[in-house]
């Protein structure tokens, strides 16, 4: 499976996304970074502003839009 990930917010944020990104691998998956060509993206989002919740939801929207045969999830503070 080709996974896409895209991370906002802090440093706990982006270390969360490594992680998933390496447990991915592990996994046998491949992590591009191409959102149009993934069969899932993964969105961590952040919330702790309101422009952070307003670029959480353009995120997700941007996704589906890119890529709506893809599945996207959606992790972190915005969820």
């Amino acid at each position: 499976m080709k996974v896409h990930l895209q991370t906002l917010g802090c440093r706990l944020n982006e270390a969360e996304s490594r992680q998933w990104a390496d447990d991915f691998v592990a996994h046998g998956h491949q992590i591009i970074a191409d959102a149009a060509a993934a069969d899932v993206i993964v969105l961590n989002t952040c919330a702790v502003t309101a422009e952070a919740g307003r670029k959480s939801r353009q995120l997700a929207r941007r996704a589906r839009k890119t890529n709506p045969a893809a599945r996207v999830v959606a992790s972190g503070c915005y969820v």
